[in-house]
């Protein structure tokens, strides 16, 4: 019977270390934990303002940009002069001035490549930047 009593006894005093330990632990971690939600919650506006900022900056430097779909692909082809050719059709005065850059955008097709259907692969389009936005 005084063993079944020294470990009551023991399991009381136990707990109570444990429970005041934690108490402690809690009381110096609780604190810091309330600091560091706090940063976190600030970090993360901050990131959504920076990724807010970089798409602003992002769609900002592509004003100028202009996509053009459906125009046959040669091999060594001048995509500056096809952009020109283009305007003329248009009648629209171009020169190759107003072009600051352009290219086809995506991987080069191999000519002798073909769709499932037979058809011949799509032609890439052609990314013209040109040097000013005002017309």
């Amino acid at each position: 019977m005084l063993e079944r009593t020294f470990e009551i006894s023991f399991d009381s005093k136990f707990t109570s270390l444990v429970a005041t330990v934690v108490e402690q632990v809690m009381s110096h971690v609780s604190p810091k934990i309330a600091t560091l939600e706090k940063e976190n919650a600030f970090l993360k506006s901050k990131v959504l303002d920076l990724e807010q900022r970089a798409d602003a900056a992002e769609q900002y430097s592509r004003r100028n940009n202009f996509r053009i779909s459906g125009i046959t692909e040669a091999p060594g082809e001048n995509t500056d002069n096809a952009i020109i050719g283009i305007a003329k059709a248009l009648g629209v005065e171009l020169s190759p001035n107003d072009i600051g850059r352009s290219h086809r955008v995506g991987k080069p097709k191999t000519f002798a490549s073909v769709n499932k259907d037979d058809t011949p692969p799509r032609p890439r389009d052609i990314l013209v930047q040109f040097v000013s936005y005002r017309g």
